[in-house]
């Protein structure tokens, strides 16, 4: 993952989201992320990056997905 000093914006998460994800699924990964950069928000990694950017690659993991 490419180092930032930047979080990444929530309007960028939401537009990287896959396809099939519903209107509450989005609602629910908008309410998750304000909680974690609210959690997060003075945190950095010893990179200097945000660790809400820890957060969101983590979620972004296709592993993270399975169809039940």
């Amino acid at each position: 993952m490419k180092s930032s000093t930047a979080a990444i914006p929530l309007e960028k998460l939401i537009e990287q989201l896959p396809e099939q994800f519903t209107v509450a699924d989005r609602e629910l990964v908008q309410r998750a992320y304000r909680v974690a950069e609210e959690a997060h928000r003075e945190q950095k990694r010893n990179s200097g990056e945000p660790y809400i950017n820890h957060c969101i690659g983590i979620m972004k993991n296709p592993n993270t997905y399975r169809d039940s």
